[in-house]
């Protein structure tokens, strides 16, 4: 099913670990209904902003594949609101910074970055948007560490 222009279902239910582990990672139809929304409203706009292929490294996660990877036990990604995604030739700050910066409705942005420098932003949408703009680092045990992405959001909530 194609979504948007750029977009289609078939990228978000796609993951080599689903797959490794004979998962079926179909979107329900209310999962679906959020994933449309993602693509319309953010990923898209991404999309034409940058130019460039935006990549889904995961979209859509079944409980046990959210199980697999270690996701939170609310993560957007169970209702299809939320994205991992690169933008071709963009740095993953760049693309956080932009859609953070836009008016974009987006709930959750954050800019992630493994010790080993693997990067990408996490982008969600949901009908209340909080308009979260985060950064993550992981630690030497794979937890993320957050902080605002923006200094002056931390400098004012200090």
């Amino acid at each position: 099913m194609q979504i948007t222009r750029n977009f289609s279902l078939v990228e978000f239910r796609r993951s080599w670990r689903a797959e490794k582990l004979g998962l079926d990672n179909t979107p329900p139809p209310e999962a679906e209904a959020c994933i449309v929304a993602l693509c319309e409203k953010i990923l898209q706009p991404v999309r034409d902003h940058f130019g460039l292929a935006v990549f889904v490294d995961s979209g859509y996660r079944c409980a046990a594949l959210n199980d697999a990877v270690g996701g939170a036990k609310n993560s957007q990604h169970l209702r299809g609101e939320a994205a991992d995604i690169r933008v071709n030739a963009v740095p993953a700050r760049e693309v956080a910074e932009w859609i953070g910066n836009s008016s974009l409705p987006f709930d959750q942005v954050i800019f992630e970055r493994k010790l080993d420098g693997t990067e990408w932003v996490h982008v969600s949408h949901s009908p209340l948007p909080r308009r979260q703009a985060l950064q993550a680092a992981f630690d030497h045990n794979g937890k993320p560490v957050y902080a605002p992405l923006f200094m002056a959001e931390a400098e004012a909530a200090a």
